[in-house]
């Protein structure tokens, strides 16, 4: 995860950051299908984020997603 300025947490919280700007991830073959569904979804709503780095555990593959003005 990369930041840029000061860390933000969530309100009440110390695990849960609200502005990163990059977010790299390791998908594990074993939890691909809930990294994409459940706990990907939030991702595009933090007004923050820029890019989102997606590396495959057990296969050759790197996805970069990126925001665009169209996105936002």
């Amino acid at each position: 995860m990369v930041i840029k300025g000061e860390l933000q947490f969530q309100e009440g919280r110390r695990d849960t950051l609200t502005n990163p700007i990059i977010i790299a991830e390791v998908f594990l073959t074993s939890t691909e299908g809930f990294d994409r569904g459940k706990f990907f979804f939030p991702y595009p709503t933090i007004p923050t984020l820029k890019e989102h780095i997606l590396i495959y555990q057990y296969t050759i593959l790197v996805e970069q997603l990126t925001k665009t003005k169209c996105r936002q």
